[in-house]
């Protein structure tokens, strides 16, 4: 298991310097803050901005930091994370706790369909799964990842409907948790999939946690980027080169890796968005897509 540290290409200059202001506190794996980066760049960005590919992709990310208790800090990733977002955090109001598709929805209906979910514990909702009352939370978190037009419960006595929903969602979880929790079927079923699980090598002991290098970040100027994204000619004959070669191991693959591994193209674009949202342009060029 190695990190993606400082030195990977996808290390844009804005989420370097998110790096700069936590990366330095404790011993998470620097993947983690990438990961933190994406999902609230993107949830800030919102339905804004999309790029079409057959239907529209929006920029909301699933991810799962994964790492043993005590040692890989996840929590404390995520908590360093939301206190950079700063008044986004106060904006968006992120929900602590997950027990039902009902609830979930009523939580998006008084958001106004914007919604981010944080748990630290990710175990803790797919515990609830099992019971009754939760039986559909899964699939209703699946079809949320896919920002439709609008979705709801429809029951007699009391009906929830939601436009234009935009969810994201960021948890952690140890890998033991994870193996008695998940089954096979909920990762063959989708949830496996659009969740990004992020693992990384802890960086060294950290005896004393650091303070933060309190830097502002222009999170505004996200909710004001809007429009469709598109990719220039370079980035196109880049895209069809790394697809066919992409689409040729998935053929090799065994069915429950070529399942896992499916949604990978769909999220590179929503990364495309953050980057060329913060980068103040509506197209993507190749240097972008690498």
């Amino acid at each position: 298991m190695h990190d993606y540290d400082l030195t990977r290409k996808g290390w844009f200059e804005t989420a370097l310097q998110f790096a700069d202001v936590i990366g330095h506190v404790s011993n998470y794996p620097y993947a983690y803050l990438y990961g933190m980066f994406l999902a609230l760049s993107g949830h800030t960005i919102g339905r804004s901005a999309f790029i079409r590919y057959a239907t529209p992709i929006y920029p909301n990310h699933f991810i799962c930091l994964v790492g043993d208790s005590g040692i890989h800090h996840k929590s404390t990733a995520i908590n360093l994370g939301l206190d950079v977002w700063g008044d986004m955090a106060d904006e968006y109001q992120p929900i602590r706790s997950l027990t039902t598709s009902q609830g979930l929805l009523l939580a998006m209906s008084k958001q106004e369909g914007h919604t981010i979910v944080v748990l630290d514990e990710l175990a803790s909702m797919l515990s609830k799964k099992r019971q009754d009352f939760a039986a559909d939370l899964m699939s209703r978190i699946v079809e949320l990842y896919g920002c439709p037009r609008v979705a709801g419960n429809y029951t007699r006595n009391d009906p929830i409907e939601v436009k234009e929903p935009f969810l994201s969602f960021i948890s952690a979880s140890t890998t033991e948790w994870l193996r008695a929790s998940v089954t096979n079927q909920d990762l063959m079923a989708g949830f496996g999939n659009r969740m990004t699980f992020i693992l990384g090598d802890p960086r060294g002991d950290r005896p004393w946690p650091l303070l933060p290098s309190w830097e502002p970040f222009d999170w505004e100027r996200l909710s004001s980027f809007k429009g469709e994204i598109r990719l220039d000619d370079d980035a196109r004959a880049l895209w069809n080169e790394d697809y066919l070669a992409f689409q040729a191991f998935q053929v090799k693959s065994s069915p429950f890796l070529r399942v896992m591994s499916e949604r990978i193209p769909e999220k590179i674009l929503k990364a495309c968005i953050v980057i060329c949202a913060w980068e103040g342009t509506d197209i993507v060029d190749a240097e972008i897509l690498e």
